[in-house]
């Protein structure tokens, strides 16, 4: 069976998941009970994955469903992931079933495709308990999945209603459930479960210290929300300033000179913006490049991925309002120098201008408030995904 799976992934916190579970329990009656095991093939050098895919067995309800998925587009703010998905139900048995001979079963002409003749390989599983209710067109999954060394709680609704996530936004927001968007599948944070927290160092300015978010938002700033959102695989170091330019490295060979960084973010070039003489955007590369440098020399390990800055509101500006035209021009001009250095580096590369909406940034037209670092949060979440962090 081939379709389009479309579904929102809500995380849950511990107590807000059994709250939920009374809830949905009392409206729409007994749950059906899902204990699944999953279990997930691809090559050795997961060429799956990287074509955007992947290819699951899951033991469920006495039988096997073997399960190809393809991901459709970056996940929306609201949490709203879409996959192509191919499904086909199999015995018990098939799921023990050794890689070579899944290989040789009726799978899509994709997974071919992307393996390009490399055999398939076991990178192993996780177990899953579910609660599955059918409200209307939706269908609701509450979720506990157990990973290598924790639990992640989680609601998933599938549904093809645009107006879904607001309409249960406000019924979990009725009940006292707090909850936010998960921007990464379960398989995504299954292959970094493991093992310690990946260290990740943040390296910017008042866009990445979180200046001037609202009283309530404080600590919403995206390292922190990058840290939350990984369920404890990233440990990330704030390293922001507000006020520093691109070409200020003072304090970056001590914060380097910490050892075990897997990856280092940069996110710069705002305050550059208002130097309006047309030369900041290649000024700002030259500068990151001198950075890149440094970080590669310190850290040769880490992974490297540099973000062009994003819009301002410039009709909000204070005291650079009459530059607001040019200093807008400079930070969209910015993407182009910055994205060219980061493919002549090898390294991730995270456009940001335009994605903040207007009325997301704070009166001085400048800094996101928490809903906007979550948009900044979320591409470089992915990023980083991407970067095998």
């Amino acid at each position: 069976m081939q379709g389009i799976e479309q579904e929102l992934k809500w995380t849950l916190e511990p107590v807000g998941h059994a709250l939920l579970a009374g809830r949905l329990a009392a409206e729409l009656g007994p749950p059906h009970l899902l204990e699944q095991r999953n279990r997930f093939l691809d090559s050795a050098d997961r060429r799956l994955r990287r074509a955007g895919g992947n290819l699951r067995l899951r033991a469920e309800d006495g039988g096997t469903l073997l399960t190809v998925k393809g991901r459709l587009g970056e996940p929306g703010a609201d949490g709203l992931h879409r996959h192509s998905e191919w499904e086909r139900r199999l015995d018990a048995a098939a799921f023990a079933a050794d890689p070579a001979a899944v290989a040789g079963w009726e799978l899509p002409p994709a997974v071919a495709a992307a393996l390009a003749g490399a055999p398939l390989t076991d990178l192993g599983g996780f177990a899953n308990r579910r609660l599955e209710w059918h409200a209307g067109g939706d269908l609701l999954c509450l979720d506990a999945t157990a990973f290598a060394h924790r639990i992640d709680h989680e609601l998933e609704i599938e549904t093809g209603d645009p107006q879904a996530a607001a309409r249960w936004g406000r019924r979990l927001a009725e009940w006292g459930v707090w909850f936010e968007p998960q921007p990464l599948t379960k398989f995504a944070r299954f292959l970094t479960a493991g093992g310690p927290p990946r260290r990740v160092l943040a390296w910017g300015d008042s866009l990445t210290a979180g200046c001037d978010l609202p009283a309530g938002e404080r600590g919403r700033d995206w390292p922190a929300t990058l840290a939350r959102w990984s369920g404890g695989r990233l440990a990330v170091a704030n390293h922001g300033r507000g006020g520093r330019p691109s070409g200020d490295r003072a304090g970056l060979a001590e914060a380097l000179a910490e050892s075990g960084w897997d990856a280092v973010v940069v996110l710069l070039g705002a305050n550059d913006a208002r130097e309006i003489d047309g030369g900041a955007p290649e000024r700002v590369a030259a500068n990151l490049r001198l950075l890149a440098e440094q970080v590669r020399a310190a850290a040769p390990r880490a992974a490297l991925v540099l973000a062009a800055p994003p819009n301002v509101a410039p009709e909000s500006l204070g005291p650079t309002r009459a530059i607001g035209p040019q200093r807008q021009d400079n930070l969209r001009r910015m993407e182009a120098p910055i994205r060219a250095l980061a493919a002549a580096l090898g390294a991730g590369f995270v456009p940001l201008f335009g994605r903040i909406p207007p009325d997301r940034l704070a009166r001085d037209g400048v800094h996101p408030d928490g809903a906007g670092t979550d948009i900044i949060a979320r591409a470089l979440l992915r990023a980083l995904e991407r970067a095998g962090v």
